[in-house]
């Protein structure tokens, strides 16, 4: 891929069934997708879910990642690739802050991708 493209960072998160197949599932969807290059895909840790008033002691708790990775999409693009992953394995949306995630994805563009080497 071109050294033209933009750093970005995506967060994986999932609580329910085999969080780390699901995860890395996901991300080799993420490396699969055209104009998306995945440069590395940090380790996960477990962490409790948390709501608005803080742990949720009932959930089942989160393996969580990031995946570091440079893309030609525009932003909108990339959300709707993550939107897509999250559907293709069961993410499910019922309501807001729900914690109950078969995966959950987010991302942030570098601001400073001339100087953050990747």
């Amino acid at each position: 891929m071109s050294s033209d493209l933009t750093p970005a960072v995506v967060a994986f998160g999932a609580n329910l069934g085999d969080r780390a197949a699901t995860i890395q599932a996901a991300a080799a969807g993420l490396a699969a997708t055209e104009g998306i290059e995945l440069v590395t895909l940090a380790p996960p840790i477990e962490t409790p879910a948390v709501r608005p008033y803080g742990v949720d002691r009932e959930a089942p708790p989160y393996l969580n990642t990031v995946a570091v990775i440079r893309t030609s999409l525009a932003p909108h693009e990339l959300h709707a690739v993550l939107r897509a992953l999250e559907d293709a394995h069961g993410r499910v949306r019922t309501e807001r802050w729900g914690i109950a995630r078969s995966i959950s994805t987010s991302s942030s563009t570098a601001i400073f991708s001339r100087t953050i080497p990747c």
